[in-house]
């Protein structure tokens, strides 16, 4: 374990109609400047520390002894505290209990004047399937989603042309679906990468940590699910996890689990289909469409195909190459279950077959039949130990096929 993890106090400054929000955090690994920026009237104008030390407590589990606060966090996040460090330290091999020194608000700020009385709620948008359908889906339920928020600064490979083709799209899109949306800035993200996390393990928190900056507008910020209530397991964006991040200002929601990625293309294909060629899944490249090559890509194209409608989805390209898919060796359950399912859907004869016949291949050869991977303590696993969902893995088959714990235990 390392030294302390400090947050130093929140900074809120106003430039016209901007307002930055920032905290410097210190330790181990020297600083970083913690900054969510965005338009004046959703950024929190307190001095709440709420949102940066969310982020900060999944960084200083991996790795470091103490996390200090120099700033008031609210009191329903001080009372999760406890619960969120139980459920890394369940779910990650890596994460070690830190002790917390923050002091809790007194009181809750008031409201702005004019305010509604009703919850205003958003959803984060970034035009992936789980986004769109989020926002969509919501629509059509009637539960007035006011907003979306399109959050730059989250993909690292993206240049400043890509980054502004981006928000542009969103913009689009959210006009498509007749919502606001607001665009905010964060390099959240710059905190993580550098000490070797996946962003998918730390992504909840990340995401939560903006959340909490939106207090100026919101009560309720939903985070899209890419899970099925079939692949839910350790991840660092859960419907066990996600809302143990809210305040008494802020809720943070995990949407619904009900529909799968092929569900939830089956979807938009029948009820919104003006919105298909607004999907972007694409994280490989450094570009505002789809690739059609990576594991992402693939996945989603095999689901529009299922559903007839690859072609109407412009920012991919109009066929898969079967080739592609076999290459892949898929490292999770989740993966495999998404796969298992559109293969299931397909038909057998055509390119339905003949992609199905590569998913069914790609399955076979990911079995794990001989392990040829160790752990970083030269343990042999059965699954690469780098996200949570590979430690999950390894733990059931440790305990189902080799009758062991994981990680093994000492001789």
């Amino acid at each position: 374990m390392g030294r302390t993890v400090r947050v130093e106090p929140v900074q809120v400054s106003r430039h016209r109609d901007q307002a930055e929000r920032s905290a410097v955090l210190r330790g181990s690994f020297g600083e970083h400047r913690l900054v969510t920026r965005g338009p004046a009237t959703v950024i929190d104008p307190t001095l709440d520390a709420s949102s940066p030390a969310v982020a900060a407590l999944a960084f200083a589990m991996r790795g470091e002894a103490d996390l200090h606060v120099d700033g008031p966090i609210d009191p329903q996040l001080r009372r999760h505290l406890d619960e969120i460090q139980a459920a890394y330290l369940a779910w990650d091999r890596q994460a070690g209990p830190v002790t917390v020194d923050a002091p809790t608000t007194t009181r809750t700020p008031r409201r702005r004047a004019g305010r509604r009385s009703r919850l205003r709620r958003a959803a984060f948008f970034s035009r992936g399937v789980d986004s769109l359908f989020t926002a969509a889906h919501d629509r059509a339920a009637h539960r007035e989603l006011d907003a979306v928020v399109f959050v730059d600064g989250l993909e690292p490979r993206h240049d400043d042309a890509v980054r502004s083709e981006e928000r542009r799209l969103a913009a689009e899109a959210a006009g498509r679906l007749g919502l606001p949306h607001v665009v905010v800035e964060t390099n959240v993200r710059e905190l993580f990468d550098p000490a070797g996390f996946d962003w998918e393990d730390a992504v909840g928190a990340g995401l939560a940590s903006i959340a909490l900056a939106l207090a100026g507008a919101f009560d309720e910020v939903v985070i899209p699910s890419g899970d099925s209530y079939d692949t839910v397991e350790p991840c660092g964006t859960s419907p066990l996890l996600d809302p143990l991040f809210s305040t008494s200002r802020v809720r943070v929601v995990h949407d619904s689990l009900a529909r799968s990625r092929l569900g939830k293309v089956g979807w938009l294909v029948e009820h919104r289909p003006d919105l298909l060629a607004d999907i972007k899944v694409c994280f490989k490249e450094n570009r505002p469409d789809n690739c059609g090559r990576c594991g992402k890509c693939l996945l989603t194209m095999a689901c529009l195909q299922v559903h007839g409608a690859l072609e109407r989805a412009t920012g991919f390209p109009t066929e898969i190459d079967p080739d592609d898919i076999r290459a892949f060796r898929l490292p999770t359950y989740k993966a495999r279950a998404d796969w298992a399912e559109v293969a299931r859907a397909l038909g057998t004869t055509g390119a339905d077959g003949r992609v199905r016949t590569a998913a069914l291949d790609a399955l076979r050869t990911s079995a794990l039949i001989e392990r040829d991977r160790v752990d970083h303590a030269g343990n042999p696993v059965w699954a690469g130990p780098y996200w949570l969902r590979n430690h999950r893995l390894n733990e059931v088959l440790s305990l189902v096929v080799d009758g062991e714990p994981y990680p093994p235990l000492e001789s």
